[in-house]
Protein backbone atom coordinates (compact mmCIF):
# COMPACT_ATOMS: atom_id res chain seq x y z
CA UNK A 1 0.00 0.00 0.00
CA UNK A 2 1.08 3.32 -0.53
CA UNK A 3 0.05 6.51 0.17
CA UNK A 4 2.03 9.59 -1.63
CA UNK A 5 3.05 12.13 1.29
CA UNK A 6 3.19 14.95 -1.32
CA UNK A 7 -0.38 14.10 -1.69
CA UNK A 8 -0.94 14.40 1.83
CA UNK A 9 1.25 17.39 1.74
CA UNK A 10 -1.27 19.13 -1.32
CA UNK A 11 -4.28 18.37 0.24
CA UNK A 12 -3.41 19.29 3.91
CA UNK A 13 -4.57 16.19 5.26
CA UNK A 14 -2.73 15.93 8.55
CA UNK A 15 -3.19 12.48 10.05
CA UNK A 16 -2.79 12.62 13.88
CA UNK A 17 -0.30 9.75 15.17
CA UNK A 18 -2.45 8.22 17.55
CA UNK A 19 -4.26 7.40 14.01
CA UNK A 20 -0.76 6.52 12.16
CA UNK A 21 0.38 4.42 15.02
CA UNK A 22 -3.38 2.31 15.20
CA UNK A 23 -2.71 2.43 10.92
CA UNK A 24 0.83 0.86 11.65
CA UNK A 25 -0.63 -1.52 14.00
CA UNK A 26 -3.21 -3.17 11.77
CA UNK A 27 -0.48 -3.25 9.22
CA UNK A 28 1.64 -4.82 11.12
CA UNK A 29 -0.49 -7.71 12.24
CA UNK A 30 -1.70 -8.45 9.24
CA UNK A 31 1.52 -8.47 7.17
CA UNK A 32 4.10 -10.10 9.05
CA UNK A 33 6.34 -10.53 6.05
CA UNK A 34 6.40 -6.62 5.81
CA UNK A 35 10.01 -6.08 3.96
CA UNK A 36 10.01 -2.53 3.19
CA UNK A 37 8.36 0.70 4.91
CA UNK A 38 7.79 4.05 4.69
CA UNK A 39 6.65 6.45 6.54
CA UNK A 40 5.38 10.17 7.15
CA UNK A 41 4.77 10.97 10.76
CA UNK A 42 4.30 8.61 13.88
CA UNK A 43 5.66 8.04 17.12
CA UNK A 44 7.76 5.47 18.68
CA UNK A 45 5.00 3.70 19.94
CA UNK A 46 3.91 2.71 15.92
CA UNK A 47 7.37 1.38 15.22
CA UNK A 48 7.74 -0.74 18.23
CA UNK A 49 4.50 -2.29 17.08
CA UNK A 50 5.50 -2.65 13.38
CA UNK A 51 9.49 -4.04 14.66
CA UNK A 52 7.69 -6.59 16.82
CA UNK A 53 5.18 -8.23 14.05
CA UNK A 54 7.76 -7.68 11.23
CA UNK A 55 11.05 -9.16 12.08
CA UNK A 56 11.83 -9.54 8.37
CA UNK A 57 11.85 -5.61 7.70
CA UNK A 58 15.15 -4.58 5.69
CA UNK A 59 14.35 -1.17 4.39
CA UNK A 60 12.93 1.73 6.51
CA UNK A 61 12.19 5.55 5.32
CA UNK A 62 10.91 7.79 7.05
CA UNK A 63 10.13 11.28 6.91
CA UNK A 64 9.29 13.98 9.73
CA UNK A 65 11.69 11.81 11.75
CA UNK A 66 13.24 13.32 15.18
CA UNK A 67 15.09 11.85 18.15
CA UNK A 68 12.09 11.07 19.56
CA UNK A 69 11.29 8.02 17.62
CA UNK A 70 14.65 6.38 17.86
CA UNK A 71 14.33 3.54 20.28
CA UNK A 72 11.33 2.84 17.63
CA UNK A 73 13.91 2.49 14.89
CA UNK A 74 16.16 0.91 16.94
CA UNK A 75 13.73 -1.98 17.58
CA UNK A 76 14.21 -3.22 13.93
CA UNK A 77 17.48 -5.34 14.24
CA UNK A 78 17.44 -6.58 10.80
CA UNK A 79 17.09 -3.63 9.14
CA UNK A 80 19.51 -3.01 6.20
CA UNK A 81 18.66 0.35 4.42
CA UNK A 82 17.47 3.14 6.43
CA UNK A 83 16.53 6.70 5.02
CA UNK A 84 15.93 9.06 7.18
CA UNK A 85 14.57 12.18 6.67
CA UNK A 86 14.36 15.08 9.06
CA UNK A 87 13.74 18.20 7.73
CA UNK A 88 12.83 19.26 3.25
CA UNK A 89 12.59 23.26 2.33
CA UNK A 90 9.95 24.90 4.89
CA UNK A 91 7.50 21.57 4.72
CA UNK A 92 8.80 20.46 8.14
CA UNK A 93 11.46 20.97 10.42
CA UNK A 94 12.59 17.90 12.56
CA UNK A 95 15.40 17.66 14.85
CA UNK A 96 18.46 14.52 14.29
CA UNK A 97 21.10 14.39 16.65
CA UNK A 98 24.21 12.38 17.27
CA UNK A 99 22.36 10.54 20.41
CA UNK A 100 19.45 9.88 18.44
CA UNK A 101 21.59 8.03 15.67
CA UNK A 102 24.02 6.44 18.60
CA UNK A 103 20.62 4.75 19.40
CA UNK A 104 20.28 3.85 15.86
CA UNK A 105 23.60 2.35 16.00
CA UNK A 106 23.36 0.23 18.93
CA UNK A 107 20.21 -1.67 17.54
CA UNK A 108 20.43 -1.50 13.79
CA UNK A 109 22.98 -4.11 13.79
CA UNK A 110 22.88 -5.00 10.06
CA UNK A 111 23.16 -1.80 8.87
CA UNK A 112 24.32 -1.28 5.57
CA UNK A 113 23.07 1.65 3.87
CA UNK A 114 22.35 4.78 5.72
CA UNK A 115 20.63 7.89 4.29
CA UNK A 116 20.11 11.27 6.05
CA UNK A 117 18.27 14.28 4.39
CA UNK A 118 17.74 17.49 6.73
CA UNK A 119 19.32 16.26 9.74
CA UNK A 120 21.91 18.85 10.27
CA UNK A 121 22.07 18.46 14.08
CA UNK A 122 23.18 15.28 13.32
CA UNK A 123 27.76 15.13 12.90
CA UNK A 124 30.56 13.00 13.03
CA UNK A 125 29.95 11.45 16.84
CA UNK A 126 26.67 9.92 14.98
CA UNK A 127 27.70 8.87 12.00
CA UNK A 128 30.93 7.14 13.63
CA UNK A 129 28.83 6.15 16.09
CA UNK A 130 26.83 3.55 12.87
CA UNK A 131 30.19 2.77 11.03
Amino acid sequence: MHIDPWFLLCSKVVLESVLIDRGLKVLATGCPNLRKLGLVGGSELGLLNVAKESELLQKLELHKCSDCIFQGIAAFENVQILKLAGSVDRFFTSLVTDIGLTIVARGCRRLVKLELSGCEEGSFDGIKAIG
